[in-house]
């Protein structure tokens, strides 16, 4: 069995697409994943499976609940290993004054091209800072991630792709509950 994460977008956000974790799980279950679990109301799942592609695990997690539960939502799916490597290399923890709870990390279902890669690193939005990962970007919102310009928003528009955040507590409670399985 391989260990999984997926991180849907807009799940419980603002009243919209309101979507209860315990039916989620239930109707995950039926579709033959194991050991579905979740983390807060805003769509964050661990599971088990036999080895496949995180492709396969997008469009079944999303098929899923638009058949059961009517919403559309983009599904970024990735292994424990990818998580792990993510928050072993984030860069603002190099940096002594980071107070990791202003960490977030943006997640792509696949890498940017290089000219959105440019897009992206060319904005400037001080005091807010951004740095380059593999398939995500580090995000350092020391205002809060709720005043930043680097939002989903943000991200999809430069990079045409679909993106999702979450912060750095919910990233490693994620590793956690994926080593727990």
């Amino acid at each position: 069995m391989e260990n999984y994460i997926a991180v849907l977008r807009g799940i419980n956000v603002s009243g919209k697409n309101k979507l209860k974790m315990k039916d989620l799980v239930e109707a995950l279950n039926g579709q033959g994943l194991d050991n579905v679990k979740t983390y807060i109301q805003s769509g964050n799942l661990v599971f088990s499976h036999k080895q496949k592609h995180p492709g396969f695990f997008v469009e079944l997690i999303h098929d899923t609940i638009l058949e059961s539960f009517g919403y559309d939502v983009p599904v970024i799916v990735f292994d424990q290993s990818y998580l792990g490597s993510i928050i072993s290399s984030n860069p603002f923890l190099k940096f002594p004054e980071t107070d990791i709870t202003k960490l977030h990390v943006t997640f792509f279902a696949t890498e940017p091209d290089e000219s959105a890669h440019k897009a992206m690193q060319a904005a400037d939005f001080a005091p807010d800072k951004i740095i380059r990962g593999d398939k995500a970007y580090y995000g350092y919102c020391p205002n809060g991630y709720g005043k930043t310009k680097f939002n989903n928003n943000f991200f999809e528009m430069k990079s045409g792709l679909r993106a999702t955040t979450r912060n750095w507590k919910t990233c490693n409670k994620l590793l956690e509950m994926v080593y727990e399985l």
